[in-house]
Order: structure tokens, then C-alpha cells, then sequence
């Protein structure tokens, strides 16, 4: 499938034994990081965006697969459940249940507050029921809440919280009754939202982060019958409602992770895919999961390119996590659309 979300820090790869090392410069000192396996999710999982509240790395509306196989989408359906990952005790736990199941849930946190924002529903009649609910959680102990919904519903986004306001920007909404890749920027505030300064490129399945009060959005995806990977590099600064182009992306990537450490920012996973006509003149599906690791350099402006495989397996519609000096790495799917979705999580310390 398509899309995604955030992560912590890596440079310059070489592997050894199962899983990749890292060579890395932090705070001027070079040293060697190996990946770790870490306590796999209780089920498979793909199509998340992740957030750190509380402490914990929490998952709420993937699309998780069905316990006997049978889904919406496939092996895949749209889910209630929340996942909560204690990296003190290295468990994982049940979160309150959400209101109503949801894939492509957006999840960001203020601090006092996580959100879950847009995404979609689905049943066996329509898998894509795009949604403009937004719920509110104020404690793990506590129950999810509805809370002021999206103006328009809206999934497949990209998600922010920066100074206790929550961004929700991009993906896809309704246009001329069918969903349609969207550039709307819309910021909660409070109880309200408020429309900012759109995308230049309406896309869908892109990744962000926030650096230094300014919010990243790389990649992404123009929908329709030729789906289009895009390299398209964007930084939006709340202070000036506005949006400045950076130098572009290497390749073009959907549904990738980003995150940043210190003044670097990093980009790995993602996927593409597109339709040939086969020799029956069938249309037949051309795919391919990346696992390539990309540090863009903000004082420098310029990318470089780490390894081919800055995680342990090629992936996308995963999710990434930084908290007390590792980086999380959870889920996703390790080949297109439903085929390969994976419970596991890696972790790589870093301090």
C-alpha cells in the first residue's frame, strides 16, 4: 500500500553479521552502531504513524492482519486497537480501544495530548471511507475522546505537532465526489481549526519531521491511473505561514519515514510501483520496496547517500521512533501492498 511518518538519526552504513552497522559522527565522535532485534508488535502491522507520548511509542489505526487471515483489504483490515510500547521495561501493552477502527490514522502529540486525525474506515463494501473524525487522548489510563473534527476529511497525510498545535497537511480528500490528492494545510488550535499555507504540490503518502520549529515534508505521491513517486523536498516555517523548496530528494519515494538528529535529517524506506500491460495485454503490477538511507545536511543543503539498506529489510508503511537514545524502527511491509507485513521492530542505539 501506500504512505509514511517519522525517525531518529543514522550515517553512513557497513554490515556486519544479521544486521546492518552504522558508522556514525555524533557530536564529533565516530563510533560503529549495530542494529537490534527489539520486541516485535503483537500483530502485524502496516500503514501507521506513530508517536511518542507519555514516554511511549504508541500505534493506533494501522491496518493490522486479520487473526485468520481474512481482511477488508486482503489479509489486512482497518483497526480499533492501540499498542504501547514501554521502552523501560522493553514491553509492549493494550491501549484504550478507539472509537471506531481506522487505517492511515494520524497520530501526533502536544505534550498533554495525543491526537488521532483523518484516515480512513473500511468494510467489505469500501475499504477507503475517508474520515475528518479527530479523537483526543489525555493519559494512557484514560479513554479516547471525539474532538473537534477535520473542516474536511482528509488521510493519507502528513502530521506535525509543533508549540501544542497539531498540523495535519497533504494526502487525500473528496474533490468532485472521488478522492483526489489534496495540498490543504490545516492547523489545530485549541478546539479550532485554521487553514494555512498549502503544499506547492498536492501529493499524498509523503514523510515529515520537525527541525528546529520548521516542518520537513519529503516525497510522496501523485494519485491516479499512473501513480507518480515524487522528490519533491519542502520546508514549511509557522512563524511566516510560508513554504520554501529545497534541493529534491535523490529518487522519488512514497510511503518512506523520515526524522531528524541535531542539524541532519534522515529519509529511508519507501516504495514504488506502477502498471505494464502484460503479453495477453493484462495490466500487470511492477513494484519495489526501498531500503535506501539518505541524510540530508541542513547547514550543508545537500543529501548523500548512506547504504542501500539503511534498515535491517528494505520496508515501507512503517514507523520510526526516537526515545532515550534509540531509534525505533516497527512494522511496515518488506514488499508492496499486503504481501510481506511485518510484526517486527528493530532498534539502534545511538547514545
Amino acid at each position: 500500500m501506500h504512505r509514511r511518518t517519522f525517525l531518529k538519526s543514522i550515517a553512513g552504513l557497513s554490515f556486519v553479521s544479521a544486521f546492518p552497522a552504522c558508522h556514525l559522527a555524533l557530536s564529533g565522535n565516530t563510533r560503529r552502531y549495530q542494529w537490534q532485534a527489539s520486541p516485535s508488535l503483537p500483530n502485524a502491522m502496516q500503514e501507521m504513524y506513530p508517536a511518542l507520548f507519555e514516554n511511549h511509542i504508541c500505534v493506533a489505526g494501522a491496518l493490522e492482519v486479520a487473526r485468520d487471515g481474512v481482511g477488508t483489504m486482503g489479509p489486512l483490515s482497518a483497526s480499533s486497537h492501540m499498542h504501547v510500547f514501554d521502552p523501560r521495561s522493553a514491553q509492549w501493552t493494550s491501549g484504550p480501544e478507539l472509537p471506531s477502527a481506522r487505517h492511515h490514522l494520524g497520530l501526533a502529540a502536544t505534550g498533554s495530548n495525543l491526537f488521532g486525525v483523518g484516515g480512513f474506515a473500511a468494510d467489505a463494501s469500501n475499504a477507503w471511507q475517508i474520515k475528518a473524525d479527530c479523537f483526543v487522548l489525555d493519559s494512557l489510563s484514560g479513554d479516547w475522546l471525539s474532538h473537534t473534527p477535520l473542516p474536511q476529511a482528509q488521510g493519507e497525510s502528513v502530521y506535525a505537532a509543533y508549540e501544542n498545535k497539531v498540523h495535519v497537511i497533504g494526502g487525500r480528500a473528496i474533490k468532485n465526489g472521488k478522492l483526489q490528492d489534496t495540498s490543504s494545510h490545516w492547523v489545530l488550535d485549541g478546539d479550532r481549526w485554521y487553514q494555512a499555507a498549502p503544499l506547492k504540490l498536492a501529493r499524498n503518502s509523503a514523510a515529515s519531521c520537525v527541525v528546529n520549529g520548521q516542518i520537513y515534508v519529503a516525497g510522496g505521491r501523485l494519485d491516479g491511473a499512473e501513480p507518480k513517486n515524487q522528490s519533491l523536498f519542502e520546508c514549511y516555517n509557522p512563524k511566516t505561514d510560508s513554504w520554501e523548496t529545497l534541493p529534491p530528494m535523490p529518487i522519488p519515494s512514497a510511503g518512506l519515514a523520515c526524522a531528524a538528529y541535531n542539524d541532519d535529517l534522515f529519509v529511508f524506506g519507501g516504495e514504488y510501483y506502477r502498471y505494464d500491460m502484460d503479453d495477453n495485454n493484462e495490466p500487470k503490477l511492477v513494484s519495489k520496496t526501498y531500503g535506501e538511507l539518505w541524510l540530508y545536511s541542513l547547514k550543508t543543503q545537500q543529501w548523500q547517500r548512506l547504504n542501500d539498506h539503511g534498515t535491517p529489510s528494505p520496508r515501507h508503511g512503517h514507523g520510526a521512533v526516537f526515545v532515550d537514545g534509540k531509534l525505533y524502527v516497527l512494522g511496515g511491509s518488506t514488499d508492496i501492498w499486503g504481501k510481506a507485513t511485518t510484526a517486527k521492530m528493530f532498534e539502534l542505539p545511538l547514545t
